[in-house]
């Protein structure tokens, strides 16, 4: 058996609310996952296209949210969605569009940003413009030491400022991007920081940064009080008040004194 040898591949669309099989489509040799994506997506509203004048087909999918595996999302195939106007929600794997990136050396060239497991827990957050959607990407780091997850979604608020740029490995891909920049002008923008990146060397960068979110969450009435757990004026805040982990406490220790035939024991039961 050779070691490069693919047997019969199918990917599946399926509701997500009933699991109940909508389409089924046959990898042909030869094509990507996209091409047989997009040709799932193509069956299964072709009624759509031919019934739909020529403007109506950028909202065509208005309303229908395609989750998939973190494999399935290259950039041409979020473009494509988005450009029939569907919202994308899923995990991500690093690939050359998204903003972040670890475990790996990046090249002098390379304007992602370079996450390091090692500190503390940190979400960072990056937003990219497409047309009229905005696409938000998220990279978790839990600060274990041993892994940062990312994923990423069409369905955030479109006032966001774009903070990063689609880049392509390949120049053909440029033809999904609906930009007047050129392909170069576009992988010549940088991908910013993020708020709780303290790894970040250019400590003046870091300040500006974080005045800069400080400013917009003020605009929204709120007061940030710290930037992440674990420090000193976390703890601080945090006594006397019951936080997600001392409640858990709670309930744990009083559930051998509620009744074991009442609601409330089989609701706390399950968690």
């Amino acid at each position: 058996m050779k070691a490069n040898c693919r047997g019969f591949v199918f990917d599946t669309a399926v509701d997500s609310v009933t699991g109940f099989p909508l389409c089924l489509s046959l990898l042909r040799a030869g094509e990507t996952n996209f091409e047989n994506y997009q040709r799932i997506v193509d069956f299964m509203y072709e009624h759509l296209k031919l019934t739909l004048s020529s403007a109506a087909l950028a909202t065509m999918l208005s309303g229908i949210t395609f989750c998939s595996d973190r494999g399935y999302w290259k950039a041409s195939l979020i473009l494509y969605l988005l450009g029939l106007g569907a919202t994308v929600f899923g995990t991500l794997m690093r690939m050359d569009w998204v903003p972040y990136i670890y475990d790996q050396v990046l090249k002098e060239s390379d304007k992602r940003v370079r996450i390091e497991k090692k500190y503390g827990r940190s979400a960072f957050v990056a937003y990219s413009r497409c047309g009229l959607d905005m696409v938000k990407v998220i990279a978790w780091r839990p600060g274990t030491g041993n892994a940062v997850s990312l994923a990423m979604t069409s369905d955030c608020d479109e006032s966001e400022p774009q903070q990063f740029d689609f880049h392509f490995k390949r120049n053909g891909d440029a033809k999904w991007y609906k930009s007047d920049l050129s392909q170069d002008e576009r992988n010549l923008k940088a991908f910013p920081g993020s708020l709780l990146s303290m790894e970040d060397e250019d400590a003046e960068s870091v300040k500006n940064l974080i005045d800069y979110h400080l400013q917009i969450l003020a605009m929204n009435n709120v007061l940030m009080l710290n930037c992440s757990d674990h420090t000193i004026e976390w703890f601080v805040l945090r006594m006397l008040s019951i936080t997600s982990s001392v409640a858990e406490q709670i309930l744990k220790s009083i559930v051998p004194f509620i009744p074991k035939d009442s609601e409330a024991y089989s609701d706390l039961k399950q968690y």
